[in-house]
Formats: C-alpha cells, sequence, structure tokens
C-alpha cells in the first residue's frame, strides 16, 4: 500500500521531522557557557601555536647544526687531500 499521498497533506510526519524537532527542542547552552567554551578554545589555539614555534626553533637549529657538520667534513676533507691523505666517511645509519 502507497501511503506517501498522507505524507504530503501532513496527516504523517516523516522521521526526519520528528527528530528535527527533537533535536530543536533540546536545552541550548546559555552565553556563559559559549564565552567558557570559546575561551577554552582560544587558549588551546594558543598553546598550539606555541607548540609550533618551538618545533620550528628546534628545526631550524637541526638544520643549522647539518650545516655546520657538512660545513666541517667538506674542511676536513680539504685537508685531507692538501695533506695527500684519503679519507672516507663512514656510511651513515
Amino acid at each position: 500500500m502507497d501511503d506517501s499521498g498522507h505524507r504530503d497533506n501532513g496527516r504523517h510526519k516523516s522521521d526526519i521531522s520528528v527528530s528535527l524537532l527533537r533535536w530543536l527542542m533540546q536545552p541550548q547552552p546559555s552565553m556563559k557557557q559559549i564565552i567558557g567554551l570559546l575561551a577554552e578554545r582560544d587558549v588551546a589555539i594558543q598553546e598550539r601555536h606555541v607548540v609550533l614555534s618551538e618545533k620550528k626553533a628546534a628545526i631550524a637549529e637541526r638544520d643549522m647544526a647539518f650545516h655546520q657538520r657538512d660545513i666541517a667534513i667538506a674542511e676536513r676533507n680539504n685537508a685531507n687531500t692538501r695533506t695527500g691523505q684519503c679519507y672516507h666517511e663512514p656510511p651513515v645509519p
């Protein structure tokens, strides 16, 4: 039996409209609760920014250390070739 015609004239409410009505009837948070949630979110965002900036600083320090290492290796290799010694680097693990 097809009862779709009854829904069109409003005699039977669809499941979607009933669940929407229940959702709309739920108690809404107060302005104080909303402001509290926004403040917590802002603190979390600030902490995230601090952590990201610390991570960027650590990566920059690491890159500088790699650069200094590469310069030291190049200087050592140049010094060894001038004195006639040949040194091969051990493989990097």
